[in-house]
């Protein structure tokens, strides 16, 4: 019973951390892509800072969860401070460092994106940007310093990394999407959906690039995708992200298109695109229980 709560706690607190690191990724980049438009940030101004500051907390939380997890006594032994110093020495210490660092640099970034979009000063913008590629390395290096993905090579790190940033990215993008299909007008939705589509594309091949190098690493053959825990999951993940690309390719090829044509309403659109929202959460649902519940045969 212990074990399953501790990794309840656990799949909690990542689905937390994944939500706020999407939001940390994909909001200056549909700020730049709206051109810092101020009606756009005000509607995401709260719930970025709640889910950022969320994240923080998730973060904190795992790490005494894993202290927890190794100590074996309970909820006491997340506090006791030889096990904190053990944990903190090793892989999820580092990831938690690296982790606190990037949120509270986002936090910052985001601020600085905010401000700008009342005091649109070139400085700001440079420095928005350094502090943007920063959380970028940071959040991105945290995904491979502690799990199976630890013991792979310097250029699997270097995948999950890019394959995890591009992921939360495009998922992150998603409710600033929402919003923007409802307070904008057709002309207006129809550029930033083209703008976000021409990106979308540089995304789907990084990802598929970098998705299809970690299965080689990851899974052993065919096979493991049928007859283990952890190629079902990866095998159901799969199928998911298919249908998620299927959505984006209807976006870009159809709903888009026919916004300008006047074929297509804004409400389809954002019906649309709360629909590969929902897919994405069930991926990172699938992703978080992959993580914690089950892990690649050979390692």
């Amino acid at each position: 019973m212990t074990t399953i709560i501790w990794d309840s706690a656990t799949l909690v607190t990542k689905l937390l951390i994944y939500a706020g690191f999407a939001q940390a990724v994909a909001l200056p980049f549909i700020a730049g892509l709206c051109r810092f438009n101020q009606s756009l940030l005000n509607q995401l101004k709260k719930v970025s800072y709640i889910s950022l500051l969320l994240a923080l907390v998730a973060i904190i939380a795992y790490f005494f969860i894993q202290v927890a997890v190794f100590a074996e006594e309970g909820l006491n032994g997340a506090f006791e401070p030889f096990y904190i110093k053990l944990i903190w020495q090793s892989g999820v210490g580092e990831m938690t460092v690296w982790r606190i660092a990037a949120v509270i640099m986002a936090l910052l970034n985001l601020t600085l994106v905010y401000r700008h979009s009342h005091n649109p000063r070139p400085w700001l913008k440079v420095l928005s940007i350094v502090m943007y590629a920063a959380v970028l390395v940071m959040m991105a290096y945290s995904f491979s310093a502690s799990g199976h993905v630890s013991e792979l090579t310097g250029l699997a790190h270097f995948a999950i990394g890019l394959h995890v940033i591009v992921a939360l990215g495009w998922l992150g993008s998603l409710w600033p999407l929402i919003i923007i299909c409802r307070i904008f007008n057709k002309q207006a939705v129809a550029r930033i959906m083209h703008r976000f589509g021409q990106s979308a594309m540089f995304m789907v091949a990084l990802l598929i690039v970098a998705g299809g190098y970690l299965a080689f690493n990851l899974i052993d053959d065919f096979n493991a995708l049928a007859n283990t825990d952890y190629g079902q999951l990866f095998s159901f993940k799969l199928i998911l992200v298919f249908h998620i690309l299927l959505l984006a390719a209807f976006h870009k090829f159809i709903l888009v298109p026919g916004l300008l044509k006047a074929r297509k309403s804004k409400q389809s659109l954002a019906g649309s695109i709360t629909a590969e929202l929902m897919i994405g959460l069930a991926i990172l649902v699938v992703t978080a229980i992959l993580t914690t519940w089950v892990g690649p045969t050979s390692h």
